[in-house]
């Protein structure tokens, strides 16, 4: 009896940590590849290269994670200060935006920048914080976002971590 539930016990260990392998994405057209959370669901993508909600079919989720592309004809530091003016600060989705940080460095050896941002967002009644990382990688600007309430923007770190520690560029 003993064996029978010892064998048990090792089946359900067994499916309970293969369920919680992280899923694998590739994106040919866009030239990368990540792995996620299994909690994390693919949405719509709206024109973004990739969009991961930490609730299926929520928008307005606790946490999300995006992957968009650009030309970076421009350059990473001219785009950047375009994008923060025209996109974030000038946009009708967000109220009182702030640039709470912006950082230089580097990501997979290549020139980046990440901002940490928050904002209101009145379509859903809550304030949200994000942080966008810009990486110019042959001709192209990914920016790679998570976002999330600013009570859950700390917790997250651990389950954004597998992306952006599995993101590659093909």
């Amino acid at each position: 009896m003993k064996r029978i539930m010892l064998s048990a016990m090792l089946v359900a260990l067994t499916t309970t940590v293969h369920a919680q392998q992280p899923i694998e994405y590739t994106n040919a057209d866009f030239g990368f590849s990540l792995k996620y959370p299994p909690a994390y669901k693919q949405m719509d993508s709206h024109g973004e290269a990739l969009v991961l909600s930490s609730i299926a079919g929520e928008w307005t989720s606790k946490t999300s994670f995006d992957v968009d592309v650009y030309r970076g004809d421009s350059g990473l530091h001219t785009f950047c200060n375009n994008y923060e003016k025209n996109e974030w600060a000038q946009s009708d989705v967000f109220k009182n935006f702030k640039t709470l940080s912006k950082q230089d460095t580097l990501f997979r050896g290549l020139p980046s920048l990440i901002y940490t941002c928050t904002a209101e967002v009145p379509q859903i009644g809550k304030s949200v914080e994000w942080r966008s990382t810009f990486v110019l990688n042959n001709g192209k600007i990914f920016k790679l976002t998570l976002s999330s309430y600013p009570d859950r923007f700390a917790a997250t770190a651990d389950s954004i971590s597998i992306i952006f520690n599995s993101f590659q560029f093909n």
